[in-house]
C-alpha cells in the first residue's frame, strides 16, 4: 500500500484551487464575451429593424400602387363594358339604317323621281336619304373608332394586370425575405442567450465546487500536516532508538534521518515519454474549439467503461472526490508545480494524501461527469496553466 504523501506543501494544496479559480475566471470571461455578442446582435437587430421600417414603407408604397392599379383595372373593365355596349348599340343602329336604305334600293334618286310627281315630295325624300347616308357613314366611323379604342383598352388592361401581378410578386418576395431574416436573427439571439444561461449555470456549479474543494483541501491540509509530522517524528524516534541501541550519536542519527526523510519524499515534476493514463482513442484534442471561444484544455480519451486509469508519474494525490462538471476527479501533484488531472471516472481508487508511483492504477474509467461517452478527461498543468499532454506522453 503506497505510503502517505509527506512532502506536499501548502503551496501545492493551493494549486487545485488556483486551477478552479482560473477556470471560473475563464468562464466568466466567456459569459462576458457572449453577453457582448448578444448586445451586438441586438444592436444589429435594431439597425435591421430600421431597415425593416424602410422596407415596410416601400411595401406600403407598393401596396398603394397595387390598390391604384387594381382601381385602374376596374375602371378599364367598366370602360370596356361601356364601349362594348356602345359598339353593340352602334351596330344595331347601322343595321336599322342599312334596312331603311335597302328599302330605297339601287339608284334611289331615279326611283324617287319616277315614283313621285310631286317635286316637294321628291326633295323631302332626297333629304331624308342623304341624312340616312351621312348618319350611316358617321356610325361606321364611330364603330371603327370604338373598336380601336376597345382594342387599345383591352391591351392596356392586360398590361396593368401584368404590372399588378409583378407588384404582388415583388411584395410577397420582399415580405417573405424580411420575415425569414427576422426569424433567423431572433433564433440567433435566443440560441446565444440560451448558451449564456448554460454557461452561467456551469459557472455557478464550478463556483460551488470550488467552495467545496477549498473546504475539503483545508481539512486535508491539516490531516496531511499532522500525518507528516507524526511520520517524521516516528522516523526520527526510531532512528534515535536504533542509534542508542548501537551506541551511536542519537542527535546525529536524528539529523540524518530528517534529511533522508525529506529526500525520500521529494518529487521532481514530469519528464518526457510518460505512459498514457488509459488505453483508448483521443476524441477531443488539446486546443480544439469546445464552445464558441472556449477550447479544450486537455485530452478527452474514449475508452471502455471499467478500463484501468493509471498515474503517469509518481506523485501525491492532492484531491480525490466528486465535483460538479468533472464527475469523479483525481488531482495528483508531481512536484515542481506540475499537476495531472483525471476526471469523469467511474470510481476513484486512491484517497487524498496518498503517494502513488508511475503506472499505479488510481481509478476506473466511466462517465460520471456526463460527457458524450465513456471516457477519461486528462489534463497536465504547470503553475495552474494547462499544457498539451502530448508533449509529455509517449
Amino acid at each position: 500500500m503506497p505510503s502517505p504523501a509527506l512532502s506536499a506543501s501548502s503551496g501545492n494544496d493551493e494549486k487545485s484551487i488556483a486551477t478552479l479559480k482560473k477556470d471560473i475566471e475563464r468562464r466568466t470571461e466567456i459569459i462576458k464575451n457572449h453577453e457582448n455578442d448578444l448586445m451586438y446582435l441586438k444592436r444589429e437587430r435594431q439597425n435591421y429593424d430600421q431597415s425593416i421600417k424602410l422596407l415596410d414603407m416601400k411595401l406600403s408604397i407598393t401596396e398603394n400602387k397595387i390598390k391604384l392599379v387594381s382601381s385602374q383595372i376596374i375602371e378599364l373593365e367598366n370602360q370596356i363594358s361601356d364601349l362594348e355596349t356602345l359598339n353593340d348599340s352602334n351596330i344595331q343602329m347601322l343595321k336599322n339604317m342599312v334596312r331603311q336604305l335597302y328599302m330605297f334600293g339601287e339608284n334611289p334618286g331615279i326611283k324617287i323621281i319616277l315614283g313621285n310627281d310631286n317635286v316637294s315630295e321628291y326633295d323631302r325624300y332626297m333629304t331624308y336619304y342623304q341624312i340616312l347616308a351621312e348618319q350611316r357613314k358617321e356610325i361606321i366611323s364611330n364603330i371603327a373608332k370604338n373598336q380601336t379604342e376597345l382594342r387599345n383598352s383591352k391591351q392596356y388592361l392586360e398590361k396593368k394586370k401584368t404590372e399588378l401581378s409583378e407588384l404582388r410578386t415583388e411584395y410577397d418576395k420582399n415580405l417573405g425575405s424580411l420575415n425569414k431574416e427576422r426569424t433567423q436573427r431572433k433564433f440567433m439571439e435566443d440560441a446565444l442567450q440560451s448558451n449564456i444561461n448554460n454557461e452561467k449555470q456551469q459557472l455557478k456549479k464550478q463556483e460551488d465546487a470550488l467552495k467545496e474543494l477549498e473546504k475539503a483541501i483545508e481539512t486535508k491540509k491539516l490531516e496531511l500536516a499532522k500525518k507528516r509530522k507524526q511520520a517524521e517524528l516516528k522516523a526520527i524516534a526510531d532512528a534515535k532508538a536504533k542509534a542508542k541501541k548501537e551506541g551511536r550519536d542519537t542527535e546525529k542519527a536524528a539529523r540524518e534521518e530528517k534529511e533522508s526523510f525529506a529526500k525520500r519524499n521529494n518529487l521532481n515534476g514530469l519528464g518526457k515519454n510518460l505512459p498514457w493514463p488509459v488505453k483508448g482513442s483521443v476524441i477531443k484534442k488539446f486546443g480544439q474549439v469546445r464552445f464558441t471561444s472556449t477550447k479544450w484544455t486537455g485530452l478527452l480519451i474514449a475508452c471502455n467503461e471499467g478500463n484501468s486509469v493509471s498515474s503517469i508519474s509518481a506523485g501525491d494525490v492532492l484531491y480525490s472526490g466528486w465535483m460538479n462538471g468533472w464527475g469523479n476527479i483525481i488531482v495528483i501533484d508531481h512536484g515542481a508545480d506540475y499537476l495531472s488531472i483525471y476526471a469523469n471516472n467511474k470510481a476513484n481508487l486512491v484517497r487524498s494524501g496518498q503517494r502513488v508511483q508511475r503506472g499505479d492504477v488510481i481509478a476506473t474509467a466511466g462517465n460520471s461527469g456526463g460527457l458524450e461517452t465513456n471516457s477519461l478527461y486528462f489534463e497536465i498543468r504547470k503553475n495552474s496553466v494547462p499544457l498539451n499532454p502530448r508533449n509529455f506522453l509517449k
